[in-house]
């Protein structure tokens, strides 16, 4: 009799455990944000579908091949392809994040500002056992925020540069170095 309710106990764990497990997997794919897992060699694992549309890989393209072949990220200033987060974070072991200026280039060239952050996932003993990146679009973002700048410095009406600009030009540009400074009208 006690071990038909230890036995019992047992199965009902297991069983509430596998449901948890599923309700957080089922999360993960339908959250807004991209997210992708991968192993502790870097490989895609899971992919959700908000990634899916971001990189334009589908889970079944992208199982099982490298982070960096389907994560195809730039600096938008220098046009360098930025370094591989999950590779970062499985060198250290420490989570990485950047939230401006990279570029996302999708499996059809199209390209997307983004914000991203990968963790590792460890085990109980704090061995890497893969890395989770979570990442999303700021592309609108990003172009409301050129757009306030470019209306802070120019006349709306013209496009010509405003006196903010030649306020904030004149603060840079008045340095030792840059003597004599002189200005033209």
């Amino acid at each position: 009799l006690i071990q038909f309710f230890v036995l019992s106990k047992l199965i009902k764990t297991r069983n509430n455990l596998q449901n948890e497990k599923e309700r957080f997997r089922i999360s993960l794919l339908s959250v807004g944000e991209g997210f992708i897992s991968t192993d502790s060699k870097g490989r895609i694992n899971l992919i959700n579908k908000a990634a899916e549309q971001l990189t334009g890989w589908s889970q079944e393209e992208a199982w099982g091949k490298p982070f960096d072949e389907i994560f195809n990220i730039f600096d938008e200033s220098t046009k360098e392809k930025c370094i591989n987060p999950v590779e970062t974070v499985i060198k250290t072991g420490n989570l990485t994040s950047k939230d401006n200026n990279i570029i996302l280039i999708s499996k059809d060239g199209t390209e997307r500002i983004i914000s991203e952050s990968a963790s590792p996932v460890k085990d109980d003993h704090g061995n890497i056992k893969g890395v989770v990146i979570v990442f999303r679009d700021m592309t609108e973002e990003h172009n409301k925020k050129k757009k306030i700048e470019f209306l802070s410095f120019r006349d709306q009406l013209t496009g010509l540069y405003n006196r903010r600009y030649f306020e904030e030009s004149l603060k840079r540009l008045n340095k030792e170095k840059n003597y004599p400074l002189a200005i033209v009208m």
